[in-house]
């Protein structure tokens, strides 16, 4: 509910205060071949062939940002089932509060469908939706960051529905020409309702980096 209020509130705060320019549009085309060996002719033959569109709309109006990202993609594999297709929006929006504070939402939405149905017979289309607010304050050469995000994976099947939620925060630190980074990621997934079978998990990773830059 946080998110949809702030969508609705943040376009509609002074607009005409914002410090509007043209948005830049990046539009994107991957193509990925994979190759595997075949046990029974001893060679290597095309595996898998995806092909991914995405468009990215970005407005930076101070002191608000703006980002959008459309993304179609289509994997096809020759030598196994498992065909699939999806289609992705994100939206990201940023809302600088004050000098050292800023606040922002996530909204996205992904639609995957499956051409064959899965080995019990049971079709595996999907469709997920997630949402969450994210926050960061900047003091000096430090920078802290936190967002939080719920995520509901709707399977035609309900015995696949599941519900995700993750967290993410980061410190990082410049002192002079050295910039030290602390990041954590945990997501916790459970299942959607009494219908679903998906097994409870964690699953967290941390990183830590050190970057020394004789320019700065």
């Amino acid at each position: 509910m946080i998110p949809l209020l702030a969508c609705l509130v943040f376009p509609s705060v002074a607009a005409g205060a914002l410090d509007w320019t043209l948005p830049v549009f990046t539009l994107r085309y991957e193509l990925a071949h994979g190759i595997r060996e075949d046990p029974e002719e001893e060679a290597l033959l095309p595996s898998s062939l995806r092909n991914t569109m995405s468009l990215r709309i970005k407005e930076d109006a101070d002191p608000a940002l703006f980002d959008l990202t459309l993304r179609y993609s289509v994997k096809d594999y020759f030598m196994t089932v498992g065909d699939y297709g999806y289609f992705e929006m994100e939206h990201e929006q940023a809302w600088r509060v004050s000098d050292p504070l800023k606040l922002g939402f996530v909204l996205g939405m992904k639609k995957v469908d499956f051409p064959e149905p899965g080995v019990d017979g049971w079709a595996k289309d999907y469709v997920s939706f997630k949402a969450g607010p994210t926050a960061a304050v900047t003091l000096g050469g430090t920078r802290m960051d936190l967002s939080l995000c719920a995520r509901y994976d709707l399977a035609e099947n309900d015995d696949r529905s599941f519900q995700a939620y993750v967290v993410s925060s980061g410190v990082s630190s410049r002192l002079s020409g050295w910039l030290l980074s602390v990041r954590y990621r945990g997501e916790f997934r459970l299942p959607f309702d009494q219908a679903s079978s998906v097994s409870q998990l964690a699953y967290n990773t941390c990183s830590f980096s050190l970057t020394w830059d004789p320019s700065k």
